[in-house]
């Protein structure tokens, strides 16, 4: 429930089609040949268009919430500009990775 509710003010917010991006998220996301589970492949999260609607409006949201959403909503918490920079982060490997290997 509370991702729903989060989800439609980001959809209010940004005039984001739901619909219009499932089509393009499944076209992106939509593997063009047989996955070779032998070999390493990467996710892509700046392939969605959920990590691409984040990236490009975060920061006018944040400066714009006092002005439009404070009232209804209440104050901007830090730690939600914690969380957005840790999710825009992962899966970049500039921060890191973790390499398993499995005895099979």
């Amino acid at each position: 429930m509370v991702v729903r509710d989060a989800l439609s003010r980001m959809k209010s917010f940004f005039s984001f089609s739901l619909s219009e991006s499932r089509t393009r998220s499944a076209e992106i996301l939509r593997p063009s040949s047989k996955i070779d589970f032998d070999v390493y492949q990467p996710r892509n999260p700046k392939a969605s268009a959920y990590y691409r609607c984040v990236e490009d409006h975060f920061e006018q949201l944040q400066t714009l919430w006092d002005e439009r959403y404070q009232s209804r909503f209440g104050f901007w918490r830090p730690y939600v500009t914690d969380v957005i920079r840790r999710y825009l982060d992962c899966g970049d490997l500039h921060f890191g990775f973790a390499r398993v290997r499995c005895e099979d």
